[in-house]
């Protein structure tokens, strides 16, 4: 959040970043001993960036382009170098 913090104190608008309390398996179908989906550790944020579930930023709003909600695959295909 530090980091973020300054980047949109410098100017930037086009920054973002996705906090989840916990990393949930909500496509494998693993499960825990209740039946439950599995729970990771926390430092397995690397399943939903690659099962591309990063849509929103931390404050829970969509992150958009033109408009149009993306993820954030979606988000990085559309960025070009100034």
């Amino acid at each position: 959040m530090p980091t973020y913090n300054r980047l949109m104190a410098s100017g930037a608008r086009n920054c973002h970043f996705t906090y989840w309390d916990k990393i949930v398996d909500i496509h494998a179908g693993f499960k825990n001993e209740k039946g439950e989906p599995y729970e990771y550790l926390g430092h397995f944020a690397w399943i939903p960036v690659f099962n591309d579930d990063c849509r929103l930023d931390f404050n829970g709003q969509s992150v958009t382009i033109n408009g149009r909600e993306v993820t954030l695959m979606q988000w990085l295909a559309a960025q070009k170098k100034r």
